[in-house]
């Protein structure tokens, strides 16, 4: 009876669990969108080579968002903000923007750490042949670095769309808040949490396993 009772209540609440797996993969692209483009800057802007004075505003700011929980970073974003600069957010802007100034912080640390790893004879042999510094970077440094850090940005990939189950706490219908709701209404948490668990698994599940499709691409063209 109690199982008969479960799938009845997943095929009248998948709809709206749907909904919530949309707003989940929007809010997690957005955030990673964010995440990778600035952490890519950041870590290229922090690296040995291209050290410069803002090197140690960005060891800083990647101190502070790793010292500090993402819960916390999310409730500064959606509720400290209009407080200090007036800067109101919906929990949709507010989400993608406190995850990806998190997943900045984390990107841009694999980036440097990819770059500092590069022997720097191969800087020096670039620059005699006529390379500049960028043409270096974009042309002899980024393949091998490509390599080097795809599996923990995959990681981090991963623990952007899960750590979206935190914007819950700010009221944004993503996957985790939508089962919430779901599991309060027709009081079967069993039900609801069961089908979200499987709707991550699957997509993490998806992620790696084209991670490991590219990485062994990548690994033949070589």
């Amino acid at each position: 009876m109690l199982i008969a009772k479960i799938f009845a209540n997943i095929f009248q609440i998948w709809p709206l669990l749907l909904h919530g797996l949309l707003m989940t993969i929007t809010v997690s692209f957005g955030a990673l969108l964010i995440g990778i483009i600035g952490g890519i800057l950041l870590g290229i802007a922090a690296c040995q080579r291209f050290k410069s004075k803002l090197t140690l505003v960005i060891s800083g700011y990647v101190l502070i968002i790793r010292g500090t929980p993402v819960y916390v970073q999310v409730l500064m974003v959606y509720y400290a903000l209009p407080e200090l600069f007036g800067i109101n957010l919906s929990p949709t802007s507010a989400g993608i923007v406190a995850l990806g100034c998190c997943s900045i912080a984390y990107v841009s640390e694999v980036i440097r750490g990819g770059i500092n790893a590069v022997p720097i004879g191969q800087w020096q042999a670039a620059a005699i042949l006529g390379y500049s510094s960028l043409q270096t970077l974009w042309y002899t440094i980024v393949p091998q670095v490509i390599k080097t850090v795809l599996p923990a940005l995959i990681n981090e990939i991963v623990a952007v769309l899960k750590d979206s189950s935190i914007l819950s706490a700010i009221g944004l219908m993503e996957l985790t808040k939508v089962a919430m709701n779901v599991s309060a209404r027709t009081l079967d948490p069993i039900g609801a949490y069961a089908v979200i668990t499987v709707m991550y698994f699957v997509l993490t599940s998806g992620i790696t396993l084209i991670a490991k499709i590219i990485e062994k691409k990548l690994a033949v063209e070589t």
